[in-house]
């Protein structure tokens, strides 16, 4: 492996806020046993430093696990919404608008407001907060009283078709 790959591989490693402190730690590690090896310091201080280092990310791994994750990952997902009419026609009501998220285990979270937002080309939702496991569905209802469903989909997916509803209550 050349000069080039090694540092390409290195900043790769380091893109993620765990990638990043274990480099850190690493280095401070390693400055930490020079001294120790040249008699400038105990053998302890850097063994206790790698001790305290493993801790704080045991710590945070058991309290904020999210923390140390990829935080392009964190951005909300986006998700096209296909209507049978054309984008214009279809003027949905923010306030009877529905997202129901249900887990792998089945567990289906309280019902809230989607985050939508019509853009160039239609109806965009966007999804932040969900695990790629999760199942998504889409109660929706224009301000005319028309209703639309979307059937459960994977937060992964870019482009979701609307299917009507009936005018009766979304059924949430």
């Amino acid at each position: 492996m050349g000069r080039t790959e090694g540092r390409g591989a290195l900043i790769a490693a380091v893109t993620t806020p765990l990638g990043f402190f274990a480099l850190v730690a690493l280095v401070l590690d390693g400055v930490l046993m020079g001294l120790a090896a040249s008699d400038s310091l105990s053998i302890w201080v850097p063994l206790g430093v790698l001790a305290l280092l493993i801790v704080a990310v045991f710590v945070i791994v058991l309290y904020r696990p999210e923390a140390l994750g990829d935080p392009s990952q964190m951005r909300p997902m986006r998700v096209s919404l296909s209507f049978p009419h054309e984008p214009i026609e279809i003027q949905l009501d923010d306030d009877q608008c529905w997202l129901i998220v249900r887990s792998l285990g089945g567990k289906t979270a309280d019902p809230v407001r989607p985050s939508l937002v019509f853009g160039q080309g239609g109806w965009v939702c966007y999804l932040s907060g969900v695990k790629p496991t999760d199942s998504i569905r889409l109660e929706l209802r224009e301000k005319s009283g028309r209703s639309w469903r979307i059937n459960p989909f994977a937060p992964y997916e870019t482009t979701v078709t609307a299917v009507a509803a009936g005018s009766q209550g979304s059924g949430i």
